[in-house]
């Protein structure tokens, strides 16, 4: 069986007599890669759970349960074993299940000192649609957190942003917008708290465009810079989606309140056609992972490398499209497909993509 159909067993029985026990310090140094097996060894339960704790951030589900079995073993009074136990469960959207194991985590010492149970019950909370309750734990996330983590993530202004949410939520709009603002101030190198900011005042103030998009275009100019180094990126791709349909969503408002104004009908058209790119570009990606697939299976096809040359350059990334162009011409320099998609690639009009958030 896989470790999610031993999940329920496995981790019950082990937990059952579960009190406390010193954790070790935060950002703890792993002594192995993601991916380890039963075979890892180490004999202290701490190190075991913390690397578990890691595997299974990097998607080592199975892995993880394996450190977990072990840690249990040698220490079944661990209680970061709780917190291992929560995440185990909420990632194999057993929710109910993690919900138990953090709130037993929280009773003991370490748990009450550590943000991360507050955190992900609240976002348990919140998914739950129990927002008071979520907003209980964020509140206490918030006041435990660092401003950032081992991973130099932004983990405070992602515990305000779903925060923010949740007051909305609960109609407390002008908390919300101190508590966003808060989090975008914090976290200004953060593409996607910035986007949730601009979501933010939007949902609450979709008459006051202004801030919403120059909140938008903050994070628009993050994007862009982060795709000009990997252009196929798509997380990136779907938060650059994102922040783009908040510009269209501004002009779209402005359209509306200004019918006899001519700039905001033509942002809109600006902003709607970069919208309809960036989804176009999302949906290219898996014609481009085909296509690199089948050079790889016959690289000597030119037709293959034209054709991801093809895709690339409709992907924005002219100078790697043009590179592969080139060593099809090395050996075919009459290629008449690849010369032409060279001739289209120069003559391509390079759009700058959140252009009508700088209005």
């Amino acid at each position: 069986m896989t470790w999610k159909r031993n999940l329920y067993i496995a981790v019950g029985l082990a937990l059952s007599a579960i009190t406390t026990s010193p954790q070790p310090a935060h950002g703890q140094t792993a002594s192995t890669m993601p991916g380890a097996t039963p075979e890892f060894q180490d004999s202290d339960p701490n190190k075991l759970a913390d690397q578990a704790l890691i595997l299974l951030e990097n998607n080592e589900g199975e892995a993880a349960f394996a450190l977990f079995q072990k840690a249990k073993q040698l220490n079944p009074n661990l209680s970061k074993l709780n917190l291992l136990a929560a995440r185990l469960s909420a990632a194999d959207n057993k929710y109910d299940q993690a919900q138990l194991y953090y709130t037993e985590y929280v009773k003991s010492p370490d748990g009450k000192s550590d943000y991360r149970p507050f955190a992900e019950l609240g976002r348990i909370y919140l998914r739950s649609k129990s927002y008071r309750l979520a907003r209980r734990n964020l509140e206490q996330a918030r006041q435990l957190a660092p401003e950032r983590d081992s991973k130099d993530r932004f983990v405070r202004a992602e515990i305000m942003a779903d925060l923010a949410n949740v007051l909305r939520v609960l109609r407390d709009d002008k908390e919300a917008i101190r508590v966003g603002r808060e989090a975008a101030t914090q976290a200004t190198s953060d593409p996607k708290i910035q986007i949730m900011f601009s979501q933010l005042l939007l949902s609450i103030s979709p008459n006051e465009t202004k801030e919403s998009r120059d909140v938008a275009a903050r994070a628009i100019a993050l994007l862009n810079t982060d795709l000009e180094v990997n252009t196929f990126s798509e997380p990136k791709l779907r938060l650059l989606r994102d922040a783009l349909a908040i510009v269209e969503a501004t002009w779209a408002q402005e359209t509306l309140s200004q019918k006899d104004n001519p700039l905001p009908v033509y942002m809109l058209s600006i902003a709607t056609q970069d919208t309809a790119e960036v989804t176009m570009r999302i949906s290219l990606l898996s014609a481009k992972e085909y296509a690199d697939r089948a050079a790889t299976l016959n690289e000597g096809k030119p037709e293959y490398r034209v054709r991801q040359a093809e895709i690339e350059a409709m992907l924005g990334s002219t100078r790697t499209a043009l590179e592969k162009l080139e060593k099809v011409l090395e050996v075919d320099p009459e290629n008449a497909a690849a010369l032409a998609l060279k001739d289209r690639i120069a003559s391509m009009p390079k759009r700058e993509l959140g252009a009508a958030a700088k209005q």
